[in-house]
Protein backbone atom coordinates (compact mmCIF):
# COMPACT_ATOMS: atom_id res chain seq x y z
CA UNK A 1 0.00 0.00 0.00
CA UNK A 2 2.70 2.70 0.78
CA UNK A 3 4.38 1.76 -2.27
CA UNK A 4 1.23 1.94 -4.63
CA UNK A 5 0.62 5.98 -2.65
CA UNK A 6 4.24 6.79 -3.38
CA UNK A 7 4.23 5.91 -6.90
CA UNK A 8 0.55 8.10 -6.90
CA UNK A 9 2.23 10.65 -5.36
CA UNK A 10 5.38 10.76 -8.31
CA UNK A 11 3.13 10.12 -10.88
CA UNK A 12 1.50 13.13 -9.91
CA UNK A 13 4.20 15.11 -9.13
CA UNK A 14 5.75 14.10 -12.69
CA UNK A 15 2.29 15.05 -13.97
CA UNK A 16 2.64 18.72 -13.00
CA UNK A 17 6.24 18.97 -13.68
CA UNK A 18 5.75 18.05 -17.24
CA UNK A 19 2.51 20.30 -17.83
CA UNK A 20 4.44 23.05 -16.59
CA UNK A 21 7.13 22.54 -18.08
CA UNK A 22 4.80 22.15 -21.64
CA UNK A 23 3.60 25.88 -20.82
CA UNK A 24 6.93 27.08 -20.12
CA UNK A 25 7.62 25.90 -23.44
CA UNK A 26 4.75 28.05 -25.33
CA UNK A 27 5.75 30.06 -28.22
CA UNK A 28 4.58 33.42 -27.16
CA UNK A 29 3.18 36.66 -29.20
CA UNK A 30 3.07 39.90 -27.64
CA UNK A 31 -0.38 41.75 -27.83
CA UNK A 32 -0.48 43.95 -30.00
CA UNK A 33 2.51 42.58 -32.20
CA UNK A 34 3.42 39.65 -34.32
CA UNK A 35 6.36 37.57 -33.83
CA UNK A 36 7.96 34.56 -36.20
CA UNK A 37 6.76 30.87 -35.48
CA UNK A 38 7.74 27.89 -36.02
CA UNK A 39 5.58 24.23 -36.41
CA UNK A 40 7.90 20.74 -36.78
CA UNK A 41 4.84 18.71 -36.36
CA UNK A 42 2.36 18.33 -38.41
CA UNK A 43 -1.34 18.31 -36.31
CA UNK A 44 -3.61 20.98 -34.69
CA UNK A 45 -2.28 23.39 -32.63
CA UNK A 46 -4.35 25.50 -30.20
CA UNK A 47 -4.33 29.71 -29.60
CA UNK A 48 -4.12 30.29 -26.35
CA UNK A 49 -4.64 34.05 -24.99
CA UNK A 50 -2.69 34.74 -22.05
CA UNK A 51 -2.83 37.62 -19.21
CA UNK A 52 -4.20 37.91 -15.77
CA UNK A 53 -7.32 36.15 -14.71
CA UNK A 54 -7.23 34.67 -18.36
CA UNK A 55 -8.49 31.13 -17.10
CA UNK A 56 -11.04 32.40 -14.95
CA UNK A 57 -14.23 31.70 -17.77
CA UNK A 58 -16.01 34.75 -16.05
CA UNK A 59 -13.30 37.09 -17.02
CA UNK A 60 -13.95 38.88 -20.34
CA UNK A 61 -10.73 38.78 -22.41
CA UNK A 62 -9.82 41.17 -25.11
CA UNK A 63 -10.84 41.20 -28.63
CA UNK A 64 -8.11 39.98 -30.59
CA UNK A 65 -7.52 38.74 -33.74
CA UNK A 66 -4.90 36.15 -34.83
CA UNK A 67 -3.60 36.08 -38.18
CA UNK A 68 -0.91 33.25 -40.03
CA UNK A 69 1.22 33.12 -43.02
CA UNK A 70 4.27 31.31 -43.84
CA UNK A 71 7.10 33.62 -43.77
CA UNK A 72 8.35 32.65 -47.19
CA UNK A 73 4.89 34.22 -48.56
CA UNK A 74 1.57 31.95 -49.45
CA UNK A 75 -1.97 31.67 -48.35
CA UNK A 76 -2.97 32.57 -44.67
CA UNK A 77 -3.45 29.90 -42.27
CA UNK A 78 -7.22 29.71 -41.12
CA UNK A 79 -7.50 30.17 -37.48
CA UNK A 80 -10.78 28.73 -36.65
CA UNK A 81 -12.64 29.93 -32.87
CA UNK A 82 -11.70 27.06 -30.13
CA UNK A 83 -14.99 25.12 -29.96
CA UNK A 84 -14.76 24.74 -26.54
CA UNK A 85 -13.30 25.72 -22.85
CA UNK A 86 -9.46 24.88 -22.19
CA UNK A 87 -7.96 26.48 -19.46
CA UNK A 88 -4.49 26.64 -17.81
CA UNK A 89 -3.22 28.48 -14.39
CA UNK A 90 0.68 27.19 -13.46
CA UNK A 91 3.75 28.33 -12.74
CA UNK A 92 2.48 32.42 -12.55
CA UNK A 93 0.66 32.34 -15.71
CA UNK A 94 -2.50 31.64 -17.34
CA UNK A 95 -4.43 31.17 -20.05
CA UNK A 96 -7.73 30.18 -22.26
CA UNK A 97 -7.70 28.92 -25.26
CA UNK A 98 -9.24 31.50 -28.17
CA UNK A 99 -8.81 29.49 -31.67
CA UNK A 100 -7.19 26.52 -33.28
CA UNK A 101 -5.54 26.10 -36.74
CA UNK A 102 -3.60 23.52 -38.75
CA UNK A 103 -0.35 24.25 -40.54
CA UNK A 104 0.76 22.79 -43.53
CA UNK A 105 4.25 21.24 -42.98
CA UNK A 106 4.31 19.04 -46.11
CA UNK A 107 4.08 21.63 -48.40
CA UNK A 108 7.79 20.41 -50.40
CA UNK A 109 6.87 17.10 -49.91
CA UNK A 110 3.24 17.40 -51.72
CA UNK A 111 5.91 18.53 -54.61
CA UNK A 112 8.30 16.00 -54.06
CA UNK A 113 5.87 13.01 -54.56
CA UNK A 114 4.06 13.67 -57.74
CA UNK A 115 8.12 14.54 -59.35
CA UNK A 116 9.62 11.72 -58.10
CA UNK A 117 6.42 9.42 -59.96
CA UNK A 118 6.86 11.24 -62.78
CA UNK A 119 10.74 10.77 -63.16
CA UNK A 120 10.27 6.94 -62.42
CA UNK A 121 7.43 6.31 -65.07
CA UNK A 122 9.52 8.56 -67.23
CA UNK A 123 12.39 6.03 -66.62
CA UNK A 124 10.53 3.01 -66.53
CA UNK A 125 9.16 3.52 -70.58
CA UNK A 126 12.66 4.71 -71.58
CA UNK A 127 14.22 1.65 -70.51
CA UNK A 128 11.29 -0.53 -72.10
CA UNK A 129 11.78 1.59 -75.57
CA UNK A 130 15.90 1.79 -75.10
CA UNK A 131 16.26 -2.01 -74.18
CA UNK A 132 15.22 -4.58 -77.56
Amino acid sequence: MVTSVVWLAVGIFSGIRSFSRQVEGFQRVPVPGQAELRFHEPGGYTVYFEGLGAADQQVAIPSLSVSLAPVGGGEEVPVSPYGGSATYSVGGRSGRAVGTFRPVIGRALRLTIPATLVLFFGGAALAVVVVP
